[in-house]
């Protein structure tokens, strides 16, 4: 009675998990993609920067001042946008375990933009606005009215944005800027200074859309169903009184399996505390519904089994000796299956859900995180980001950058132009092989582009070449190096961070030769103040804390 009893617990149990980690996931990315489509501002707006930075409150109100009298000769409303990421106050102390992140948008004609149409009914008399997302804790936005940027703000960076999608408006407007500010700074930009050339400057946040706690809810649901069945074997003897009494199939089912049933249903009432937080319900009552009749089929199956053979000495002989070896073998199973359950579990509670690759704990992320409401600049620095970059090479450290891979790039990106970024130093660790089943070995004082093309398919490589040839100077100046591998031998490439195989992307390897020109032309995502940074420095048996003694005087010294 114990035993079956716990059982029951454990279906319920395990029934609440299921759904709350249903719940969070399906609702966590349903929030990460509205987040980025709130701040989509390509339906009715065009980006730009001012190449001048403000380093006074005095020289900032100048440029808006400039910014406004150039948009308001053509009719045009526009908005400023600043991010600032840091920690939370707590008692006196910073809270490094909380982060916040906030998107602030500072809008010309507040009640005219149509930048509130993103955000639903926000209505259209407040003086500010603020739209917070239940499950991205410590992220939010803010929408004020332009002339609250004077004293809200300590710092001015930000990026622009015009109210038009009209590019003739849009290029009088930059025309007429450019000639304003050179005016009243003495500089001498060009209309093209003031264009956006990486999404970088958009200051887009950066949200985690790569959860995938599918494993872990299937996993969830096999338990569940062993843990059933089980239940059942153990209700064997029960069935066979129940016969004996003369009980009907279908009264001896209902007896055997409404427990369990109602042990799962009584999990539905998690929902309502889903509904109470206005979360996304669907993907939770298709994944309960599909758990529930998936326990009623093997429900149903498993005890007409046992009414059928039970009473019968030759078939209940026959029977307890299959019971007897399917219960080694639902053990077994149940092992297995909580081997493979509670380490994503534990992973997942402490963050850590996902690929962990045993070399990766040789290196560690090595970059300034961004906090505060100026962005790193890795532009303007990349005298500062060669010197570092360059004594990190000779000690060994990976560059992995696969943000513009084909695997993260949306479809609408053409596959020619999707690669994965890397060194020669990760080109070690995971050697690639041509197609003649030799090492590709670049020249590391070489300034040429480097490529290396998957042998399939073909009109990759065509289209590519002629795409670098014509936007990319270091292609222009110095010619590009191409090799071909074959992805059928390179199935060890992988990404050391994910664990997923890239032999089928298009490789750019950075050397130390071309180096210098890759920071300038490319954003290598390197120190960049960004999550995910792409140097991996090699640990060589010391701790964080000595790794971090060691380069403190290097930066100091550079920096």
């Amino acid at each position: 009675m114990k035993t079956k009893n716990l059982f029951l617990s454990v279906i319920c149990l395990f029934s609440f998990i299921l759904s709350s980690i249903t719940a969070y996931s399906s609702n966590y990315h349903s929030e990460v993609k509205l987040a980025l489509h709130q701040l989509d501002t390509s339906e009715h707006f065009i980006a730009f920067k001012l190449p001048l930075v403000a380093h006074t409150k005095k020289q900032f109100r100048q440029l808006i001042t400039i910014v406004d009298e150039s948009a308001q000769k053509f009719g045009l409303n526009y908005m400023e946008k600043n991010v600032y990421l840091g920690y939370p106050l707590e008692n006196g102390r910073l809270n490094y375990a909380k982060s916040i992140s906030e998107q602030n948008f500072y809008v010309n004609n507040l009640h005219k933009t149509s930048f509130l149409g993103n955000f639903g009914a926000l209505g259209s008399d407040n003086s500010e606005y603020t739209y917070t997302y239940p499950l991205l804790k410590g992220y939010k936005v803010t929408i004020r009215p332009l002339g609250s940027v004077f004293k809200d703000r300590k710092n001015f960076e930000g990026v622009f944005f015009l109210e038009t999608l009209d590019l003739n408006k849009y290029n009088a407007f930059i025309t007429l800027l450019n000639q304003h500010l050179n005016q009243s700074f003495m500089t001498h930009y060009k209309p093209r200074d003031y264009q956006i050339t990486r999404s970088t400057e958009l200051l887009l946040p950066f949200l985690d859309d790569e959860l995938d706690l599918s494993p872990l809810i299937n996993s969830l649901s096999v338990f569940i169903l062993i843990a059933v069945l089980i239940y059942l074997l153990l209700e064997w003897r029960s069935l066979r009184l129940y016969k004996l009494n003369g009980w009907s199939f279908w009264r001896s089912f209902l007896s055997l399996t409404l427990k369990p049933l109602f042990a799962i249903l009584f999990a539905f009432i998690y929902d309502f505390w889903v509904i109470s937080k206005h979360l996304e319900l669907t993907e939770l009552l298709n994944r309960q519904g599909f758990t529930f009749f998936a326990v009623l089929v093997i429900s149903f199956l498993m005890v007409g089994l046992m009414y059928l053979v039970s009473l019968v000495p030759a078939k209940e002989r026959y029977f307890s000796l299959s019971l007897f070896c399917l219960l080694g073998g639902i053990k077994i199973f149940f092992l297995l299956t909580l081997i493979t359950f509670f380490p994503p579990l534990g992973s997942l509670l402490t963050g850590n859900y996902g690929h962990k690759d045993p070399e990766l704990k040789k290196y560690a992320e090595f970059f300034p995180y961004m906090i505060g409401g100026n962005v790193v600049d890795d532009r303007n620095n990349a005298t500062e980001l060669e010197k570092i970059y360059q004594i990190a090479d000779s000690q060994g450290a990976l560059l992995l950058n696969d943000s513009g891979s084909s695997y993260k790039q949306p479809n609408t990106v053409a596959r020619e132009l999707t690669s994965v970024t890397i060194n020669t130093n990760y080109l070690k660790r995971y050697p690639l092989r041509d197609v003649h089943n030799k090492k590709i070995i670049p020249d590391l004082a070489s300034k040429k582009l480097v490529l290396v093309f998957p042998d399939t398919p073909k009109d990759l490589v065509t289209k590519r070449l002629k795409y670098e040839q014509k936007n990319d100077p270091i292609a222009q100046k110095y010619g590009i190096k191409v090799f071909y591998s074959n992805p059928r031998s390179n199935q060890n490439f992988k990404n050391i961070v994910t664990g997923k195989n890239m032999a089928n992307e298009i490789i750019m390897i950075v050397t130390p030769g071309n180096i210098r020109h890759a920071l300038t032309q490319y954003h290598l995502n390197i120190l960049s103040g960004f999550a995910n940074d792409s140097l991996l420095l090699p640990l060589k048996k010391t701790s964080l804390s000595q790794l971090s003694q060691q380069w403190e005087p290097i930066l100091k010294n550079i920096i």
